[in-house]
């Protein structure tokens, strides 16, 4: 990565000046006037601080204050045509818009904040970037807007002219971080306003991040690309940029390579491997499970600045003792997610989660703005940003913390908390991932079973009917109003391709996460390669279309591409997925009828007991 230095930094303007270059003459050519003040000196001070502001980021390594990229970034993989493979700058992607699929702690935003970097600072640069945090975004915020203020961010005095000619240029790009961390209510229009952006400006690169199992990577108008795990070859390399000593970096990778624990077969995400590192800093071995290094992270975090310093114990502001404090956390996050809360809580937000958690725990009193200080200011689990926010350092700490909240709650509570997400769980995903591994006899029992089960009697019971009535049932209550459409071609106008599918109504349910993303290869599969005009019509009979934008699509009902074309590539994705249904309703009840055997050893000694007396 160059490195941003004050030095380098204010020698920006000078690397960019071909791309800036080509865009000024570009737009003087066509009378768009938002780029006169590149002319301005205030340019590269600009510029400047639009880099500052991509390149400095507070993470769980470095969490008190703010980190230069370049300090600390090891470079990603991603999964290109089926190979793992460096991902440096944006034509690494081969300049096709695209979804870069994480899971948790993948370095999703880390990836994409260098990829704008190292456009910035090439001597090549080939886009200017457009770098937002979708979870930013709301009804007063839409995605336009947010394009609009950081171009504004560059001096650019955005109009419609001056909007239009960058989007039609080929020397921009959006790199939109987040799809997964924005409000519910603002998916589908967001959605829907990349597919048009997609499709009116072929020119514009649209680079997207999300974890899995989310609605854009449903799109047709993106490709999805995963992010390498790292493997133990990383570790070493990955280590040495944390600033670890080489004899430390030694003692840790020997650490983990030795260790019967399950845990290392979890550290796979840059995320994991730093929090292990941080713990075994201070434990000096790795955690044998899941729920013991997330306790043990919770202790490191208090801690582990104050063993710089002999004899020195760090106060908490609360009063409250550590093991009351992780009490008090676990139930302030189960709280912000039960009120449907995101990273971000305002200053109401996160009184309202402590007021109700506080409530529902003993002898952890203490006022909210102490227990917030303990956790920005000592913990460093949270940080504020601005005056009114206090966002967690990173989401997957508030779902395991939210999980540990139902682990070490009484049956009575567990079995409600399962029973209420059972039929709608989409909002608890993660955390039900890791009740998976921490809670999971409950978890098989009063979860995974029962949902097993509505998944076959809801929306499959017609299953072995094969016909194109049956099918039909099972994909209306799956999806009651799914279409594709069909759209002209850049390339060919008079061909007509699949433009998008939808809508898709939103999974309830943890286990058919799978069954949407299954069936977009069936409707690709069904549907001719491509069509004309009277070809469809030919094919699907009178169809009305629309006109979007000199775009003229098509909506065809999937039901009415099975009536014409029939359902078999249907009915094996679906063979596929119930299989996977039954594999995760055998596995539960394996886990269910090992704890039962235990039941033997009390029930022998009884026997043993009564021979006895006998």
């Amino acid at each position: 990565m160059a490195v941003a230095t004050a030095a380098t930094i204010s020698s920006t303007a000078k690397l960019l000046t071909p791309l800036i270059n080509d865009l000024y003459q570009g737009a003087k050519k066509i009378g768009a006037r938002g780029f006169q003040k590149w002319e301005a000196k205030t340019f590269p001070r600009k510029l400047a601080q639009r880099i500052r502001a991509i390149d400095e980021v507070k993470t769980i390594w470095s969490p008190e204050k703010e980190a230069s990229l370049s300090s600390f970034y090891y470079p990603s993989k991603l999964i290109i045509e089926g190979k793992p493979k460096l991902a440096t700058r944006l034509f690494d992607l081969d300049g096709k818009n695209a979804v870069i699929e994480g899971t948790v702690g993948q370095g999703k935003s880390i990836l994409l904040r260098n990829l704008a970097i190292e456009e910035i600072l090439s001597n090549d640069a080939k886009k200017l970037p457009v770098f937002i945090e979708l979870r930013s975004l709301s009804t007063k915020l839409t995605l336009q807007q947010a394009v609009i203020k950081q171009l504004s961010s560059y001096d650019i005095e955005v109009d419609e002219d001056s909007l239009n000619y960058l989007q039609k240029s080929g020397r921009l790009a959006y790199l939109l971080d987040g799809f997964d961390e924005l409000e519910e209510s603002l998916e589908k229009e967001t959605l829907y306003e990349l597919e048009f952006l997609s499709y009116k400006y072929p020119e514009l690169l649209i680079i997207v991040t999300s974890r899995p199992n989310n609605a854009v990577q449903k799109s047709p108008a993106f490709r999805v690309i995963p992010v390498a795990p790292l493997t133990p070859g990383d570790y070493a390399p990955f280590i040495s940029k944390l600033g670890i000593t080489a004899v430390q970096a030694v003692q840790i990778r020997e650490a983990i390579r030795k260790s019967p624990s399950k845990l290392t077969t979890l550290i796979s995400t840059p995320l994991m491997l730093t929090m292990v590192v941080i713990v075994y800093q201070s434990e000096y071995e790795i955690p044998e499970t899941l729920p013991e290094f997330f306790d043990k992270l919770f202790h490191v975090v208090f801690t582990r600045h104050d063993k710089l310093k002999a004899a020195y114990t760090r106060k908490h502001y609360s009063g409250l003792s550590e093991r009351k404090l992780q009490i008090l956390f676990e139930a302030f996050c189960f709280m912000s997610m039960q009120n449907g809360f995101t990273r971000s809580l305002s200053s109401d937000q996160f009184e309202n989660a402590f007021e109700e958690a506080a409530g529902y725990v003993e002898d952890c009193q203490c006022e909210s703005e102490k227990f917030k200080l303990d956790l920005t200011k000592v913990a460093c689990l949270m940080i504020e940003e601005g005056l009114d926010t206090t966002t967690f350092l990173h989401k997957s700490i508030m779902e395991y913390y939210a999980a540990s909240f139902i682990k070490h709650s009484a049956d009575e509570v567990a079995a409600m908390f399962y029973a209420e997400v059972v039929p709608d769980s989409r909002y608890w995903w993660e955390v039900l991932s890791f009740l998976r591994e921490i809670d999971t006899f409950r978890y098989s029992r009063d979860f995974a079973i029962p949902e097993s089960k509505i998944i076959r009697s809801n929306y499959f019971e017609d299953e072995n009917q094969r016909t194109n009535r049956a099918l039909i049932n099972i994909l209306t209550k799956c999806h009651p109003e799914l279409s594709l459409n069909l759209s002209q071609s850049n390339e060919n106008e008079q061909v007509f391709k699949v433009f998008s599918y939808g809508p898709f109504q939103q999974e309830k349910h943890f286990g058919m996460r799978s069954f949407t993303n299954m069936l977009l290869e069936p409707i690709d599969k069904t549907i001719p390669t491509s069509l004309s005009q009277s070809g469809i019509h030919e094919l699907f009979g009178g169809l009305n279309s629309r006109e979007e934008s000199d775009i003229t699509i098509y909506e065809i009902p999937v039901s009415l591409l099975i009536t014409k074309l029939g359902g078999d590539h249907f009915w094996k994705a679906i063979d596929i997925f119930l299989r996977q249904v039954d594999k995760q309703y055998e596995d539960a009840l394996k886990v269910i009828q090992q704890q039962e055997k235990r039941k033997e050893i009390f029930s022998k000694r009884q026997r043993t007991e009564n021979r006895k007396h006998d």
